[in-house]
């Protein structure tokens, strides 16, 4: 089974290697102090802001915007807040569409 913190997409474009990098960084890791955590806390942080100006270059790099959106939905989502959860189906939803559009259109390409 995929997991954020196993799923990586391609590094090719700058979205992919922010996207990486985020996934990475977004894993726990046992026994680490508060200054590397808060270190990552802040790359995280920048990766998704970042993320949010970026254009995407192609179909594959807004998979992978939607990918962050839909682990960060999860992350800060509880079972009990039934908006958050109808909010991660929806933009997981939504991923799945633009890579199954992005597959059908690259194969109808000459």
């Amino acid at each position: 089974m995929t997991t954020p913190c196993t799923a990586a997409g391609p590094a090719s474009t700058s979205i992919g290697r922010l996207v990486r990098r985020w996934l990475t960084d977004s894993c726990p890791v046992p026994g680490a102090g508060e200054e590397e955590t808060a270190t990552r806390c802040d790359r995280l942080a920048d990766a998704v802001q970042s993320l949010g100006i970026l254009p995407a270059q192609d179909w594959t790099d807004t998979a992978a915007k939607l990918s962050v959106l839909t682990a960060r939905l999860r992350q800060t989502a509880s079972a009990a807040d039934l908006d958050a959860m109808l909010s991660v189906l929806l933009a997981e939803s939504v991923r799945d569409d633009v890579v199954r559009l992005s597959v059908a259109h690259s194969s109808e390409a000459p």
